[in-house]
């Protein structure tokens, strides 16, 4: 299995090449590059690996320009430290998406996947992604369908269907529901971002995470941000950060 390596943390490219050749020791890493440019380079010299290990924030831009720019053959295994970008991931070549610190168990259930999918066949071969990318969304994400609040001194189930956004408030997460009732969560913001369907939820800044059915409108704001009225109204600004707005923007349109 040839396996090419994007990652521009040399800590994180040198743990995750030690764990897959744990994993697969008759791997091959081909390459280790760190950037968009040296990237795209290396696709229009060298044939299509088998697999590539792919983190979307590189040193010179996201990793989505690479697929811009070439049309990339290979099977791709996303790896982030963000929950932002799986819905976008899952429309390219990926058949997985690990969030940082990658956990040993996930990044073999990753290969494990590869190989069930790919077998010993050769992966230049035409492959319907878009058909792949559905399928491995399914399997992917088993969304949470409620979850467990307090109320007083007494635990209740909330749908998350009835759920309008999370907050943060004195340093508790809280959720509104549409009705408009306020609940404690058992968990937090990073917690909730991998249980929630990100085509439903998005995490806007570090204290607010909305849902789509919830926003009403939407108004320019300073910086390419954007200030969101919600329903049921929230008490302060509720402001999509400029580092998210791009991609907040790509989620609104499915």
């Amino acid at each position: 299995m040839k396996i090419l390596l994007i990652e521009d943390e040399t800590a994180a490219v040198n743990r995750l090449k030690k764990m897959i050749l744990a994993l697969e020791p008759a791997a091959q890493i081909v390459a280790e590059l760190d950037t968009v440019e040296d990237s795209l380079a290396w696709f229009a010299a060298h044939p299509a690996p088998d697999l590539v290990f792919l983190d979307i924030h590189l040193a010179d831009g996201e990793s989505f320009e690479i697929f811009e720019k070439h049309k990339l053959e290979a099977p791709v295994i996303f790896t982030t430290a963000y929950n932002d970008y799986a819905i976008r991931a899952f429309q390219l070549n990926s058949i997985d998406y690990l969030l940082k610190p990658i956990k040993e168990a996930d990044l073999a259930a990753a290969l494990e996947k590869y190989k069930k999918i790919f077998g010993q066949k050769s992966l230049i071969e035409s492959i319907d992604y878009q058909q792949l990318a559905i399928a491995m969304q399914a399997q992917q994400h088993r969304f949470q369908q409620r979850l467990l609040v307090k109320q007083g001194g007494k635990l209740k189930t909330i749908e998350i269907r009835d759920v309008a956004y999370f907050y943060l408030a004195a340093k508790n997460t809280l959720l509104r529901t549409s009705s408009g009732q306020d609940y404690l969560s058992d968990h937090n913001m990073e917690q909730l971002e991998s249980l929630l369907d990100p085509s439903r939820f998005f995490r806007i800044n570090r204290k607010h995470i909305v849902c789509i059915d919830a926003i009403s409108s939407m108004l320019p704001h300073s910086k390419a941000r954007l200030i969101l009225e919600m329903n049921p109204p929230f008490e302060e600004e509720m402001v999509v950060s400029s580092e998210r707005a791009a991609n907040f923007k790509l989620w609104l349109k499915g």
